[in-house]
């Protein structure tokens, strides 16, 4: 499957100077998993990858099925990598809520990754040359997910309980209306199970 994957991006490079590739899924579901994959088969930097943590408003509630991140902002990104320009955009602070003060600031590789939830949607298709759907099942990526959460949150001031109910309660119901309302399986040129 990983070969697959490979082949395929490598296809799409043979025609374009930056391909862009999109890895959604569920959150849980394994995303940063393959992108690992992926920037270390291509020889990337985590730099040079555009999560989609770093577009998060809200601690990802917000309004609505795409409500909690700045689409804007990341369209913005989108579109100068379209136009070849550096990888220039300020970090997500999750306990502050806030942009950091600093800066991603990349060379553009000639292959951009960019992961994260709900990023197959018809607004942002025409920047991604190759679409990748982690097909896992929603109930097995939400526990991989607070399995994930629960490990990684070692600060004792971290409200564990609260951020986990926020799975069942805020962001699994928006992964599922994403997945009812959007089809990404059908938007994506790729699927990768997981």
């Amino acid at each position: 499957m990983f070969n697959d994957l490979v082949n395929e991006i490598d296809r799409a490079k043979q025609n374009n100077n930056n391909v862009v590739v999109a890895i959604s899924g569920f959150g849980g579901s394994g995303k940063t998993t393959l992108t690992n994959k992926l920037i270390e088969h291509y020889g990337l930097i985590d730099g040079q990858v555009v999560h989609l943590d770093n577009f998060i408003i809200d601690h990802a509630e917000g309004d609505g099925t795409l409500g909690g991140y700045d689409w804007n902002r990341l369209e913005g990104v989108l579109q100068d990598i379209r136009d070849g320009k550096r990888l220039y955009y300020q970090v997500y602070d999750w306990p502050n809520d806030a942009l950091t003060d600093w800066y991603i600031d990349e060379p553009l590789p000639s292959i951009v990754i960019v992961e994260g939830i709900r990023l197959l949607q018809p607004r942002l298709l025409t920047y991604f040359d190759v679409r990748v759907w982690i097909d896992c099942p929603v109930d097995v990526a939400t526990q991989r997910g607070k399995q994930r959460d629960s490990e990684n949150k070692s600060d004792p001031d971290f409200d564990l309980a609260t951020h986990l109910k926020k799975w069942d309660e805020v962001w699994v119901p928006k992964d599922k209306n994403y997945f009812s309302e959007y089809h990404p399986e059908e938007l994506a040129n790729f699927i990768y199970n997981c």
